[in-house]
């Protein structure tokens, strides 16, 4: 058992659909840590931002792209190549549009499974944001790269 802040993990994540793309550079802190041989939980905080293109085969849409800064609680499971997150916190969304900018609640769900020497892998994101008009309740699979320590 660990309490105290603690640097869980760096993370970089890259999500590409065919007319969207989210990439995400985060930074988990420990508040407090329970570690069995092979299995970890935690709960703490996640720090980032996220740059997020959204389009349609006729450009870019209205807005895009989009960048969240994060700051979100966070509760994490994890064993060698396994993880798993629940979030919740502020966003701040700010659109391309000149001066508009959101302040809204995100919550989501977050799964990893790493392949390559724990640190390269699949990451599976459910994000919802309530009261935005973009990203409510959008579900992701992509590519993520990731620094435990």
């Amino acid at each position: 058992m660990s309490v105290g802040p603690q640097v869980e993990g760096i993370q970089a994540d890259f999500i590409f659909g065919i007319t969207s793309g989210i990439f995400t550079a985060a930074i988990d802190l420990n508040g407090f840590a329970i570690a069995k041989p092979n299995h970890t939980a935690s709960i703490g905080i996640r720090t980032g931002v996220e740059f997020i293109y959204e389009g349609s085969f006729g450009g870019s849409s209205a807005g895009s792209p989009l960048i969240d800064y994060d700051l979100l609680a966070r509760l994490t499971g994890h064993s060698p190549n396994v993880r798993a997150d629940i979030f919740c916190g502020y966003t701040k969304r700010t659109f391309s549009e000149a001066n508009y900018e959101q302040n809204l609640l995100k919550y989501g769900f977050e799964g990893k499974w790493l392949f390559i020497g724990n640190a390269v892998g699949l990451v599976f994101t459910l994000r919802v944001t309530p009261g935005s008009p973009r990203q409510i309740g959008k579900g992701s699979l992509g590519l993520v790269m990731y620094l435990d320590f």
